[in-house]
């Protein structure tokens, strides 16, 4: 059996792709049967702790060109935003009577992909427009 290599979407590094698929994993844990409870315990709560918060500090604070996030400072605010996060959602399905697991993880993992991905596209796109506007066009001279 021949596979094709696995390819990340254009412009989105391995780490946010890892952040985007990370909840769609923990979604189906929560699928798991009764035997593997403490596995699918695990898988979810590190996806709960660990990845809306990490996706939120990507988008809030970017890292700098030639500067390093304080490790204590982002393991804080990543915890920190995926329980703000993890609450809101909860909130939601609770004030209108339909929370179950298998929701409020889904509705985590839908926000933390869009988190991710939607910022990583806009990135590249202006990355190509960029490009694309040092190049002067045809039959106007360059300014």
């Amino acid at each position: 059996m021949i596979r094709a290599p696995v390819r990340l979407p254009a412009g989105i590094p391995p780490a946010e792709t890892v952040l985007a698929v990370s909840g769609w994993v923990a979604l189906a844990a929560t699928t798991l049967p009764g035997a593997l409870l403490p596995l699918r315990a695990v898988v979810t709560a590190a996806f709960l702790l660990l990845c809306p918060g990490a996706a939120a500090l990507r988008l809030t604070h970017p890292v700098r060109a030639g500067r390093r996030r304080d490790p204590l400072e982002a393991v804080v605010l990543t915890i920190a935003f995926s329980i703000a996060i993890d609450a809101a959602v909860a909130e939601v399905f609770f004030f209108t009577r339909s929370i179950s697991t298998a929701r409020a993880v889904g509705a985590v993992a839908l926000l933390t992909t869009l988190t991710v991905l939607v910022p990583a596209a806009v990135r590249h796109r202006r990355r190509a427009a960029g490009t694309a506007a040092d190049r002067p066009s045809e039959g106007r001279p360059p300014s």
